[in-house]
Formats: C-alpha cells, sequence, structure tokens
C-alpha cells in the first residue's frame, strides 16, 4: 500500500493510520516531479525510487511518500 502525502499536516495522521496496521512503515520523502516528466528534481531520489518501492512490496510494508516540494523550495526550508 502507498500514501502519498504532500502537506505537513497530513503526516501525523497517516503516520499514526500506517503505524497502527501493524505492518512496516517506509517513510520517503522526494522531491516533486519534474514538470511534464516522471523524474524528480533530486538525482538521489531518481536513483532511489525503484529500489524503494520494490523493497517496501517485498516486505508487504505501507510506503508513505512525503512531497517535499520544488527545488527552490527546498533549498529555502531544509538546506544548511
Amino acid at each position: 500500500e502507498t500514501v502519498r502525502i504532500s502537506e505537513v499536516s497530513e503526516f501525523d495522521d497517516a503516520t499514526a493510520k500506517a503505524l497502527g496496521t501493524g505492518k512496516p512503515v517506509i517513510i520517503y520523502c522526494y522531491g516533486n516531479w519534474k514538470e511534464g516528466t516522471c523524474d524528480s528534481w533530486c538525482p538521489d531520489c531518481v536513483d532511489a525510487d525503484g529500489i524503494i518501492k520494490k523493497k517496501a512490496k517485498e516486505c508487504d510494508a505501507i510506503l508513505i511518500e512525503v512531497l517535499v516540494g520544488d527545488r527552490d523550495r527546498f533549498v529555502l526550508y531544509f538546506a544548511l
């Protein structure tokens, strides 16, 4: 099962619900897709995407995908 969230306000509820299932939970934070493509602006996210989704399936885990926004927003709020 995959749950996709794009707002911080959704995180606590989505996580609590997933943890309540007793299944493993994987939190996957990634950069939004570049417009018109299926690739994230984040090269590390592009590299990790298939690996994370495969592992979640293998473990019968709930995958919570957390959009961190576009590159400019990410750099503004999260980069040091």
